[in-house]
């Protein structure tokens, strides 16, 4: 979803990182699975930063959770 979200407004994850003050690699290992928890401002400041609606994201989340149940 992230992915997604980040190429279809034509974003390396470098340059997701720097518009979040990060390190090079911090997408790269939310988006890999390597980062198993974000807390919920990450989050909300991922979201904020490629303009997407929170709701949409959440709904669209959870349906990916119950599709793996």
């Amino acid at each position: 979803m992230l992915a997604r979200a980040r190429e279809d407004r034509g974003l390396t994850q470098r340059q997701l990182c720097k518009k979040l003050s990060r390190k090079a690699t911090y997408i790269q290992k939310i988006e890999s699975g390597e980062t198993k928890k974000l807390d919920v401002a990450e989050v909300m400041s991922i979201l904020d930063t490629l303009e997407l609606d929170r709701n949409e994201f959440f709904r669209e989340f959870l349906a990916g959770i119950a599709l793996d149940l």
